[in-house]
C-alpha cells in the first residue's frame, strides 16, 4: 500500500452497513479496520491467514484475514470487493487499486467523481475530494484512534467578546412568556412569621457514637460483654 495518488471520499453500504469510503489510487489493495468489519458482521473467509502489509514510509501493518466478495452499493448497483482486515486510519473502508480497475474507475478529483466505465455508458458517482486542512470523523472514529495511541485534546468554542452570562431575553420560552419570568428587581421580602420549630425543654442535640456493625450484630456483641 502506498500514499500517492488522487483520493475521494464518500458515504456507501459496505456490507449492508454506512461506511465512510476512501478511494485511494495509491492503495494496491481494499481494506476494511477490525472494528468496523466486527461492527458490520464482516468476517474473514475461510482459508484466509493473518500477515502482512507493506505501507508508504516502508512500515507494515498487521492483517488479520481478508473478506472475500463483500457486497458494496454505488447508486443501486453492487460491485463486491475483496477487504484486507487491518487496521488502517482514519476510514472505514479503503478501496483501492485492485476493485478500481477491475470496475474500470476513473478518479476525477477536480470534481470529487468517481467514474465507472461501463459497456451501457457511465456511472458517476459524487463524492468528496479529501482537503490538506482538518478533517472530520464520527465519534467512533475518534475513539478507535484514541485507543491505538493518538493524542487527543479537548476543544471548547465561545464568542469573541461575550461575557459568558445568559440573557434571559435571549432564551425564546422567556420571550413567549413575559409574564410568567418577570425581571427579579432584588432580594425576596422577608418573612413576617420566620420559620422556627419548637424543642421540648432540656432537649440536647443527638450524639451517639457510630459502630461499623449492623444493629442485631451489635446487640448481640453487648449480650455476650453482659
Amino acid at each position: 500500500q502506498s500514499s500517492q495518488g488522487g483520493q475521494i471520499t464518500g458515504t456507501l453500504l459496505v456490507g449492508g452497513v454506512q461506511s465512510h469510503v476512501l478511494f485511494d489510487s495509491g492503495a494496491s489493495n481494499c481494506f476494511i479496520t477490525p472494528e468496523w468489519a466486527e461492527s458490520s458482521g464482516i468476517r474473514s473467509s475461510a482459508g484466509e491467514r493473518a500477515g502482512l502489509v507493506k505501507v508508504a514510509g516502508g512500515g507494515f501493518l498487521a492483517t488479520s484475514g481478508r473478506a472475500r466478495g463483500v457486497d458494496i452499493q454505488i447508486a443501486g448497483q453492487s460491485m463486491p470487493a475483496d477487504l484486507v482486515i487491518s487496521p488502517v486510519e482514519l476510514y472505514d473502508v479503503i478501496l483501492g487499486m485492485d476493485w478500481l480497475s477491475f470496475y474500470r474507475v476513473h478518479l476525477d478529483c477536480y470534481r470529487g467523481r468517481v467514474v465507472f466505465e461501463r459497456d451501457g455508458g457511465r456511472l458517476v458517482f459524487q463524492g468528496v475530494r479529501p482537503t490538506s486542512g482538518s478533517i472530520v470523523i464520527s465519534a467512533i472514529q475518534a475513539e478507535q484512534l484514541i485507543e491505538r495511541g493518538c493524542e487527543a485534546y479537548l476543544a471548547t468554542i465561545s464568542m469573541a467578546g461575550s461575557s459568558g452570562e445568559v440573557v434571559f431575553e435571549d432564551i425564546r420560552v422567556v420571550r413567549e412568556f413575559p409574564d410568567v419570568f418577570q425581571s427579579l428587581t432584588g432580594l425576596p421580602p422577608s418573612r413576617s412569621d420566620p420559620f422556627t420549630i419548637e424543642l421540648e425543654p432540656g432537649t440536647a442535640p443527638i450524639s451517639k457514637t457510630p459502630y461499623r456493625m449492623a444493629p442485631a450484630e451489635l446487640a448481640e456483641l453487648k449480650k455476650q460483654l453482659e
